[in-house]
């Protein structure tokens, strides 16, 4: 009994000084949860404008980056292509095999390979995808496919399926190439080659990637990181994480707000409600010099899309090298670029981000007196006054500040007396241009794959359903078949691209006029992001800091 009262006070010592702990400990432990809380807060929801809103959300038919932007975050294929290592990466399949002969691809699809609806994603699922693609999409996605065998007569109509397409299982896609293609992975990087849930197809029909109605959302399912949570027409698109993507993303919300007015969209970011505001054209000087500290942040790329003047060089007078020439050596790209506002001048027939920044080997020039000689050379080879000469151009967007433009500076340079006709859409121009009835037009043009071989081989190889221009030299096919077989990296291959362009562009059957640009301002809360080939936000790759720690 002694013994015990004489430990008692150590005992109540003992748990004075542990109840003084635990709450330290507590609260500490509280402290700790707020700091959790605050970080959780400030990094699950990114913010971002848009110009305007989407037309679709299918990924064979994307237009605009904003499409690709958003798509790419809902959609997945079979590879990935990291843009700052320029290396390909596993995606819906976890590993590949090339046979010897370079001519036969195994992919195998990873277990953790699901559809946004909870179903697994499977090798049958991507050989419908791919023959939907084929069927449906324009040439430059048909041109994806093009040396799949069988895929020519799938398109013709000859076979019902693309025969060398084969699911030799749930988890193994089996594509047999018509011979070698060492860009054929590169090509699968693009988003029209993503896998597509049938049942969600299927639903939907021709109405596929539409935003529906407040009765009948939009029917979106891919297997990307990030599902489709709301797309409100004119006002939002919201996206949310994947739980069951293979790989884990720091942002858990993605907000797209559709704001055209960049006054508009800067005050919002001023206010915190954004954290990347993206524009078509750059900030005015205006807005930006209220905010130097934002002015620090705006960013300009140029994008793999371009505006280009094509001729049919059957059709007289575009049939003579001379009168093309002339025209592209008339053409003041830098005033042009300055006027709309939104593009560049482009220095070469190809963006450059897709031969690897690589200076054109025949770059674009303004030269009047070569313009004026070169036009001499039509009249004196014509005989004759030149009759005027139509430009073709669909009514949308700058289209036609750029056809006059163009009116005007060739008329200014060498006397052309030029007249411009508007046409409702791109598919009116495109039965023109098929049947032969158009001569000279103005269009653009867009990445759909990071590979140069999928717009130089649709647009010029002899032989390609999509060469409306109707252009043909030997050197050229053979030019694009040799990169064909040599390593994506290697310099044999970009030269050989080079080559192509240079010859394309002496020859001129299209004239690259601009080079479309991008222009954001990225909040300084934004860790880290990353663009793609595209020269868009991968969104899975996006990390936001605290504001708590944001001067760190």
């Amino acid at each position: 009994m002694k013994k015990l009262r004489r430990l008692l006070p150590l005992f109540l010592i003992i748990v004075f000084i542990l109840s003084i702990a635990s709450g330290c400990t507590g609260k500490k432990a509280a402290e700790d949860q707020i700091i959790k809380n605050k970080e959780v807060m400030a990094k699950e929801t990114l913010a971002l404008s848009l110009p305007h809103d989407l037309k679709t959300l299918d990924p064979i038919k994307f237009s605009t980056p904003w499409e690709i932007e958003i798509g790419s975050a809902l959609y997945e294929g079979l590879v990935k292509y990291d843009s700052e290592t320029q290396t390909l990466l596993p995606a819906m399949a976890e590993k590949w095999t090339v046979s010897d002969d370079g001519k036969q691809y195994r992919f195998f699809i990873r277990d953790g390979a699901y559809f946004h609806s909870g179903n697994k994603v499977t090798a049958a699922d991507f050989k419908l995808s791919w023959e939907r693609a084929i069927r449906l999409g324009d040439s430059e996605v048909q041109q994806i496919f093009t040396n799949i065998a069988g895929a020519k007569e799938f398109l013709q109509g000859k076979s019902a399926e693309v025969s060398g397409i084969q699911a030799l299982d749930d988890k193994t896609l089996e594509v047999t190439l018509t011979g070698p293609d060492e860009g054929f992975l590169l090509k699968l990087t693009a988003p029209a080659a993503s896998v597509l849930q049938q049942e969600a197809v299927n639903l939907t029909g021709p109405d596929y990637g539409k935003p529906g109605t407040s009765d009948q959302p939009a029917k979106i399912v891919g297997s990307g990181p990030y599902g489709l949570v709301e797309w409100t027409v004119g006002q939002s698109v919201v996206l949310e994480a994947f739980p069951q993507y293979y790989q884990k993303v720091a942002v858990k919300r993605v907000e797209f707000q559709i704001e055209p007015e960049s006054d508009i969209a800067l005050a919002e970011m001023q206010r915190g409600n954004l954290d990347v505001l993206q524009a078509e054209e750059k900030l005015p000087e205006l807005l930006l010099s209220k905010d130097p500290a934002l002015k620090k942040l705006q960013q300009t790329e140029q994008r793999a899309e371009i505006v280009y003047l094509g001729f049919n060089v059957e059709k007289p007078p575009f049939n003579n090298s001379s009168l093309r020439q002339a025209i592209s050596y008339a053409l003041n790209r830098d005033k042009l670029a300055g006027e709309l506002g939104n593009f560049v001048a482009a220095q070469g027939l190809l963006p450059r981000m897709l031969l690897s920044n690589s200076q054109s080997l025949q770059a674009y020039k303004f030269d009047p007196e070569a313009a004026k000689r070169l036009y001499g050379y039509t009249l004196d080879e014509a005989g004759k006054q030149a009759k005027p000469v139509v430009l073709y151009y669909v009514n949308e967007g700058k289209n036609k500040q750029l056809a006059e433009a163009i009116q005007a500076q060739l008329n200014k340079q060498i006397g052309i007396e030029l007249r411009i006709q508007p046409l409702a859409s791109y598919q009116e121009l495109d039965y023109g241009l098929k049947a032969g009835t158009i001569g000279f037009y103005l269009a653009k043009w867009m990445a759909k794959s990071p590979d140069p071989g999928t717009f130089l081989g649709s647009m010029f190889m002899s032989e390609s359903p999509a060469n409306v221009s109707r252009y043909s030299n030997l050197a050229v096919d053979e030019q694009l078949l040799f990169a064909q077989t040599q390593k994506l990296q290697s310099r044999e291959r970009r030269e050989a691209f080079l080559q192509a362009e240079r010859i394309i562009m002496l020859e001129a059957p299209i004239i690259t006029v601009l080079v479309a640009a991008n222009y954001a301002i990225f909040s300084d809360l934004l860790a880290s992001q990353e663009l793609d080939p595209y020269k868009v936000i991968r969104l899975e790759k996006v990390n936001i800091k605290n504001p708590a720690f944001a001067q760190d």
